[in-house]
Parts: structure tokens; C-alpha cells; sequence
């Protein structure tokens, strides 16, 4: 939302941002990680996961305002995170309340959000913690591309939002190490993912372990998320089949949105699955679809933009 802010000049949506970032230092735990599950669920206990997606918040928030108060709740919560990883690079400690699963490969994504919090606070030993971790993924992978222990529900036929936050997380951390292993690690899984992009843009919402589609449904989330991630392979190749491929998904996932009914709750949000009644995120339209929508669409209009 702040990436919007900076293109539109639009101060409610700074202001809101802001406002959601204190409230997230108003959550931290003393220890330094946030709450797992959902606000509602009120667990008293605090997650990887979790504590690595609040770190990508407040360093968005320290870069707006320079308020010192998020870089020290980045501090609290990198030093939990790095306190809690396994001498192999794993987090096999405080897992999402919302799986069955007790060790995740998707929290490269919070490596990502520890390299962050590393390189805005000047601080080499959570980089270091945030690249063990990422090696610990790669032994995860094998000559396929396909990840072993990659969702909440099934390890055997993982969703593509999981599938996506593991690859994004590869990749974000080959760019800011400039580790080629890991980007060409994380085209591959990519390109899987695209080789079962419909003509149409639809995206299948799990896969197996052959990289065959396990769903009859679209969770437009993992759709979004891999949108962002063939853009950014297109930026970094200039391979137009990552470009198309993420033009016709988030196309797809605009075509399900509802922009004329006069019922704010649903206007303009993005559905958990398409058709609703998928099984990811049942009958409900989530606040992190519509996140990565966003950031799908305004990363595609950057590259439009440079580009001409």
C-alpha cells in the first residue's frame, strides 16, 4: 500500500499504512515475534512465519517516516528469529497454528524479510541466518524443482500460494546476494508453474509432485504472487513468455473481480479461489489476495513504464 501511496500521492493510504504499523508494535511480543494465526484466534503464542511478514511492514514504514520505533521492533524480531532457527538453517519451532505441518520450506519467505531487517540495519548476522536458511531449502529440492514440506494442508499436492511464497523467496534473496544458483534455482520452479498457465490465464490451484495440476480451481493469491515472480524473471532475462504469462493471470484475476456492486465489502476485492467455491479460502474474498494484486499490477505497470 505504501508502493501506492509513492505512485499516487494518495495521503489516506499512507496515513492507514502508518496506522496498522503501530498497531503491529502494539502486538509484538517482548521476545520480539508477532502472534501466530489471525487476530480473532488470539493464540498468546508467537510464529515464524507471522513475525517475518510484520518485518516486510515496518521496514516499509521506517523507509516513509524514519520513525526509530521500527527499526528497533525490526531488531527484536530478527534476533527472535535468528534465536529460534536450527543449527541446520530450518525453523522447525513455533509453526502457523493454521497447518498441519511442522516445518515449512515457504518460510524462505521470511529469510527474504530477515535480509531486509539485516540490510537496514547494518546487521550481518541476520543476513547470514536469512542465507542458511535459504540453503537449507535448496536440500528441500530436487532435480524436478519441486519442494518437499510446501503447505499448510497437503506436502503432496501444494497450492500455488505456497509454491509461490518459497520460489519468491529464492529469488528475492539471489537478487540481493547476486546468487545466480538461486535465481536460475528459482526460474526453473517458475517456469514449471507458467508451462500450466492456461491460454486463458487460469492457473490451476495445487500441483503434484510432477508439476501436474491437482485442482479444478484457481487460488487467485498464488496466481498474484506467481504474476510478481515472472515479472521480475522477465526484468532480470527479458524472456517474454514470464511477461505474457504474468499479463494473462492477473488479466484472469481481474475479470473475477466485482467493480459495480454498490456493497463495499466485496467491491473490487479478490476471492480466496475462483470459482468461490474452490477449496483455498472457501466463499470468503481475503485481504492478501488483494495485496498481491496490487503489487502484481504495479509492478507490471513499472516495467510498462520502463519499457517505452
Amino acid at each position: 500500500m505504501i508502493k501506492y501511496y509513492n505512485k499516487t500521492g494518495d495521503r489516506e493510504i499512507l496515513e492507514r499504512c502508518i496506522r496498522a504499523s503501530d498497531w503491529l508494535l502494539s502486538l509484538q511480543f517482548p521476545e520480539g515475534g508477532i502472534q501466530a494465526g489471525t487476530i480473532k484466534e488470539d493464540t498468546g503464542v508467537p510464529t515464524i512465519f507471522n513475525t517475518g511478514q510484520v518485518i516486510f511492514a515496518w521496514v516499509a514504514a521506517y523507509n516513509e517516516t524514519k520513525n526509530t520505533a521500527y527499526l528497533d521492533a525490526i531488531n527484536r524480531a530478527c534476533n527472535w528469529l535468528a534465536e529460534s532457527q536450527d543449527d541446520d538453517g530450518a525453523w522447525r519451532k513455533h509453526g502457523s497454528v493454521v497447518t498441519r505441518c511442522h516445518i515449512n520450506i515457504y518460510n524462505t519467505r521470511t529469510a527474504w524479510a530477515m535480509m531486509l531487517g539485516g540490510q537496514l540495519l547494518d546487521a550481518e548476522k541476520y543476513r547470514l541466518y536469512a542465507l542458511r536458511n535459504i540453503e537449507w531449502a535448496l536440500d528441500q529440492i530436487d532435480d524436478r524443482g519441486v519442494f518437499d514440506d510446501n503447505c499448510t494442508q497437503d506436502q503432496f499436492k501444494p497450492l500455488t500460494h505456497t509454491v509461490a511464497y518459497t520460489i519468491r523467496g529464492i529469488l528475492e534473496i539471489g537478487l540481493a546476494a547476486e546468487n545466480e544458483h538461486l535465481l536460475n534455482i528459482a526460474s526453473k520452479s517458475a517456469k514449471k508453474v507458467l508451462d500450466n498457465l492456461s491460454s486463458s490465464g487460469f492457473l490451476p490451484g495445487r500441483f503434484d509432485k510432477n508439476w501436474k495440476p491437482n485442482a479444478r480451481y484457481n487460488c487467485l493469491t498464488g496466481a498474484c504472487q506467481m504474476s510478481i515472480i515472472w515479472l521480475k524473471l522477465y526484468e532480470l532475462g527479458k524472456d517474454g513468455d514470464f511477461f505474457d504469462g504474468a499479463q494473462k493471470a492477473v488479466k484472469f484475476v481481474a475479470s473475477t473481480q466485482d467493480l459495480e456492486t454498490s456493497n463495499l465489502g466485496i467491491k473490487g476485492g479478490v476471492k480466496g479461489s475462483y470459482p468461490v467455491n474452490g477449496e483455498y479460502c472457501k466463499f470468503e474474498y481475503v485481504n492478501w489476495a488483494a495485496k498481491f494484486f496490487i503489487d502484481s499490477v504495479l509492478l507490471w505497470d513499472e516495467i510498462d513504464q520502463k519499457d517505452k
